[in-house]
């Protein structure tokens, strides 16, 4: 799982991991006016757990990885994150996932499943925070239940979240990483 905090003046703690907490710390302190955290947990994945600080300062984006050397990131899918987050801090305060939940007659059951695919990010821009998370199951569309095929009611919604979308972005940028 993953997170990030963050305060105008006094900068919190942006993940449970205290390695990225130091790494957008050093960040902050180069004078970072602009942080993503990117973690990640798939356990169908030799490495399991992967975790980025992405940072801005004067225009200029780099990513930083536990003990591996700062890369710096340019291009057209870069500036789109960065404006995708800027232009949807609101909406990412207030958007949610639902749960994957299928229809058992009238009646709506909700599933909650320990999903082996969980991404969470965590931006600070200009004093404000937001974040999102997201299991890769309540983003599916079908499961098989109880020997029955079930359809997710919440997909629709889950797909048009804006969230999901920087999600999809952010493991664009960092699939070579």
């Amino acid at each position: 799982m993953f997170s990030i905090c963050l305060l105008a003046a006094q900068k919190p703690d942006m993940s449970r991991s205290s390695d990225i907490n130091r790494l957008a710390a050093i960040q902050f302190e180069k004078g970072a006016d602009t942080l993503c955290v990117f973690e990640k947990f798939d356990e169908n994945d030799p490495e399991m757990f992967h975790k980025y600080v992405i940072s801005k300062k004067d225009g200029k984006t780099v990513l930083n990885q536990i003990g591996k050397p700062e890369t710096i990131l340019s291009g057209q899918s870069v500036k789109e994150l960065w404006e995708m987050i800027a232009g949807n801090m609101r909406s990412l305060k207030e958007e949610k996932m639902k749960f994957f939940s299928f229809k058992d007659g009238d009646e709506p059951v909700e599933v909650v499943s320990e999903s082996s695919d969980i991404k969470e990010f965590k931006a600070y821009i200009s004093g404000e925070i937001a974040d999102f998370f997201m299991s890769g199951f309540d983003f599916q569309e079908y499961e098989i239940i109880d020997d029955k095929k079930v359809r997710n009611v919440n997909f629709e919604h889950n797909q048009k979240l804006t969230g999901k979308k920087i999600i999809e972005k952010l493991d664009s940028i960092t699939k070579d990483y």
